[in-house]
């Protein structure tokens, strides 16, 4: 496998379970996801952690795009923002095909 196919795979890992989450997460309080309540919460501490954790590229980018759209970001900030959650996803992917490697040595 190539690199280049290797990066893929790795961020579609992290893209899919970004998604499946953020999906959760909307369904299960019926609010857009965002770095605001009901989704980070201090008495949630541990909870809210976890959500950002798997679900944050996708609340940054919502956030990225309300502030777009209210004129208190401009393009080159969106840009930075959408690189910031590229490189976000594939950590998360990494970390997803690491913990499969683990569980698959059990």
């Amino acid at each position: 496998m190539s690199l280049m196919q290797s990066l893929l795979f790795v961020f579609l890992a992290g893209l899919t379970l970004c998604g499946l989450s953020g999906t959760l997460l909307q369904i299960l309080t019926g609010e857009r996801l965002g770095f605001g309540p009901p989704f980070l919460r201090r008495d949630r501490l541990a909870a809210s952690l976890a959500m950002t954790m798997v679900a944050g590229p996708f609340m940054l980018f919502n956030d990225a795009l309300k502030a777009r759209r209210y004129g208190r970001m401009g393009n080159p900030e969106l840009v930075g923002a959408a690189a910031v959650c590229v490189v976000w996803l594939l950590s998360l992917g990494v970390l997803v095909l690491e913990l499969v490697l683990l569980l698959g040595q059990f």
